[in-house]
């Protein structure tokens, strides 16, 4: 029984949807400006998705640090971390079939590298997680990077103090 009303009331909506949009289409067949205004919106919500975000400068971060401040601070907490070329190959593989970064090199390119890259590269993550710079870097700004029109990447850094 209780499928049967679900059943019924999947069709009564479909039905509700159709008669709406039906309605809405009537309504616009005899009125040209009422035409207009909807192609006009539709052009306009397709030009303002295609274009690049506004300056860094207009993005305003004191939201994000009034909340950030306002939450307690973890106690520090000895960590010991050994990051090793291996280790750092392997974490590169998980992402074989992942989406290029902002840089444009995926994970089949970066494998490609030789080992005496993934050395240094270890090497330089140890250095910096032993001076505590990484965790500075990490802690100082909120990131994010997102794809934008035309495969343009665009970044945005707030400060979190």
């Amino acid at each position: 029984a209780v499928e049967v009303v679900g059943d019924l009331l999947q069709e009564y909506a479909q039905q509700e949807r159709q008669a709406s949009f039906e309605q809405w289409r009537a309504r616009l067949e005899d009125n040209v400006v009422q035409q207009m205004a909807w192609v006009k919106k539709r052009a306009d919500e397709a030009h303002a998705a295609s274009k690049p975000p506004g300056p860094l400068a207009a993005i305003d971060c004191m939201p994000l640090q009034r909340i950030l401040a306002s939450l307690p601070r973890p106690e520090g907490v000895a960590v010991s971390l050994s990051i090793t070329a291996e280790g750092l190959r392997k974490a590169t593989k998980c992402m074989l079939h992942k989406a290029c970064g902002p840089d444009q090199w995926d994970a089949a390119s970066l494998l490609r590298l030789p080992g005496q890259f993934w050395e240094g590269l270890a090497a330089v993550w140890n250095q910096a997680l032993s001076c505590n710079k990484a965790v500075d870097l990490i802690l100082g700004f909120a990131a994010c990077v997102w794809s934008g029109a035309g495969g343009l990447y665009h970044g945005l850094s707030c400060p979190v103090a």
